[in-house]
């Protein structure tokens, strides 16, 4: 299974600030933490040897509003929207 797909299964809440410059991705095992803003673009995981191996994956991601788009090393992509009701997840794996 790819990164992406990985993440989703284990996925239990997207936080997004009011700035929308920082995002987390709450998992079982640990969080990811991103931030985008005029200062700074980094992404760092905290939790399992797991999880910071996918953190390390990281290739690229965007804050889109109250979307989060990351992108891994691997050609996955999760795209996570904050929602009303809580989150809506979708993993695309590279088309080989």
């Amino acid at each position: 299974m790819n990164h992406a797909g990985r993440i989703k299964k284990r996925l239990r809440a997207l936080r997004i600030n009011r700035a929308q410059t920082e995002a987390q991705l709450v998992l079982l095992e640990g969080v990811i933490h991103f931030r985008a803003d005029g200062h700074a673009h980094w992404a760092k995981a905290r939790g399992t040897p797991e999880v910071e191996a996918a953190g390390r994956a990281i290739l690229a991601f965007r804050l889109e509003g109250r979307r989060l788009v990351v992108e891994f090393d691997d050609g996955s992509v999760l795209s996570v929207r904050r929602v009303w009701l809580g989150t809506r997840t979708a993993a695309q794996v590279p088309i080989t």
